[in-house]
């Protein structure tokens, strides 16, 4: 009887390995493979859909803090009527010598804030964070059209970021 139980220990263990060692089969591992990629998918996705969100958000916000800025400028026309006679007499083109010079030296550092403004717009469109359609509805604002400016903004070309300069005199058609 002893064989009899070395025996069957030795078929239980054989069993056991066959078990074990019995590959699954394939279409086991083929849909385990699909899940896996579609949940990927699903994953990639989500952030897409996450980036786009966010993408909006961030051009959303330029926008209005672009928006806010400019407002902030003008509103320095209405709070100082010397200023705002100033813009008048550069819109007309009369000569801006015959401004008194502190009046001279305050329009032009206003002139030289706007132009700032712009140039940071300008680098918004160059992120793709503001529409170009933006900047050009700012470069045509009224002080930009004046027959004056154009001898201004090249007499400070230097204070000025190349690439702007060229594309604002592209779309003023000052080149």
């Amino acid at each position: 009887m002893p064989e009899e139980s070395e025996t069957h220990a030795e078929s239980s263990a054989s069993a056991d390995e066959a078990t074990i060692t019995r590959p699954k089969p394939r279409y086991v591992f083929g849909l385990g493979e699909i899940l896996g990629v579609l949940g990927i998918i699903a994953g990639l996705l989500f952030v897409g859909v996450e980036i786009g969100q966010n993408t909006a958000g961030i051009r959303g916000s330029t926008y209005q803090e672009l928006t806010a800025s400019s407002s902030h400028l003008l509103e320095q026309l209405l709070v100082y009527p010397e200023l705002n006679l100033a813009a008048g007499a550069w819109i007309a083109g009369d000569p801006y010598e015959s401004l008194p010079q502190d009046l001279q030296v305050k329009f032009s550092n206003f002139l030289m804030m706007f132009v700032r403004h712009l140039e940071s717009a300008y680098r918004q469109t160059l992120e793709n964070t503001v529409a170009p359609e933006v900047m050009e509805r700012w470069v045509n604002y009224p002080l930009f059209d004046s027959k004056l400016f154009p001898a201004w903004l090249d007499s400070r070309r230097n204070l000025i970021d190349p690439l702007f300069l060229e594309y604002f005199k592209e779309l003023k058609g000052l080149k």
